[in-house]
């Protein structure tokens, strides 16, 4: 039997290596949660002082520009999931107390700023400056930080674009200087944020869809206001939100969260996207007559904030 040579064991081990990278390309590119196409945020929380601090770092793949809403650590914040109200530099703490994994700093994030937030990242060290090399830090960080293989190569992707990011194309609003704050009734007066000064205040970017997706949203959670926060969020993703309203009280305790979708009307990107809005159960027309190209319906079980 003829023994294959060192060369040949070599090549075959490449080939291999080859087979298995295409699988694992074509795999990423099928599943992948960042499309190129879409804003990628992340929660940045830097633990190097007491409190800590919390950033929102934005990566605008098609500008490519980065956008960051510094808002410290030191004023308060209606957190989500009604925890109730903390300061944002302790934010990060009692996430970890309640074994939450980011959810909680990211939830805030997504209810107070109206804006899609796709996880978490921990800075360790003295905080620095905001700047091209700080945003780099951020991406790297989430390379390794990232939950699965996936999150890990979104953040190797967009490490790769922002290596000569120069400091013209990062953009830093310091919130703590802005009128975004409301006195609130306490034994000690305290400053916390007002989302509805900061949409009057700041002037964000919508994402623009690559075609039109028309959504009603309907509230069925119980909870007051929400759809209209789940509005907010998906108007500066880029969906035409047609109609908000609230189901009847004998409606509620049956709904559970759908985002249903009428048939070959909807992109994935746009499904990916409304996954990581609103979660819940995703399911497929096949009736016409729909006014909108989604209709979304806020259950009891919603979680996202």
């Amino acid at each position: 039997m003829r023994r294959l040579s060192l060369k040949s064991w070599g090549l075959m081990s490449l080939g291999c290596l080859g087979v298995i990278g295409i699988g694992i390309n074509y795999r990423y590119q099928t599943v992948k949660n960042f499309e190129g196409k879409e804003p990628f945020r992340l929660a940045v929380v830097e633990t190097g002082e007491t409190p800590g601090r919390v950033a929102l770092v934005s990566y605008y793949p098609q500008e490519k520009q980065v956008e960051i809403l510094d808002v410290g650590g030191e004023r308060w914040v209606e957190t989500a999931k009604d925890y109730g109200r903390y300061r944002w530099g302790v934010l990060d703490q009692l996430d970890a107390s309640e074994k939450l994994d980011g959810g909680l700093v990211t939830a805030t994030l997504m209810k107070n700023y109206g804006l899609l937030v796709r996880d978490r990242v921990r800075l360790t060290g003295k905080v620095q400056t905001r700047s091209s090399a700080w945003v780099r830090r951020v991406f790297w960080q989430y390379s390794w930080q990232g939950k699965g293989w996936i999150a890990k190569l979104d953040a190797w992707r967009i490490l790769l674009k922002v290596l000569d990011l120069r400091e013209p194309e990062v953009m830093t609003v310091d919130l703590d200087k802005l009128p975004v704050w409301q006195t609130a009734d306490a034994l000690e007066p305290i400053w916390v944020f007002d989302p509805s000064k900061f949409d009057r205040e700041v002037s964000l970017r919508r994402f623009r869809l690559p075609q039109e997706v028309t959504v009603m949203v309907e509230n069925g959670s119980g909870r007051d206001g929400l759809g209209e926060a789940v509005t907010r969020i998906l108007d500066r993703e880029g969906f035409l939100v047609i109609r908000t309203g609230t189901l009847m009280e004998t409606e509620v305790v049956a709904v559970n969260t759908q985002v249903r979708l009428v048939k070959d009307q909807e992109t994935d990107l746009s499904q990916k996207l409304l996954a990581q809005i609103v979660g819940g159960e995703m399911i497929q027309l096949t009736e016409e007559g729909s006014l909108a190209q989604v209709e979304i319906r806020l259950g009891p079980d919603f979680t996202q904030f």
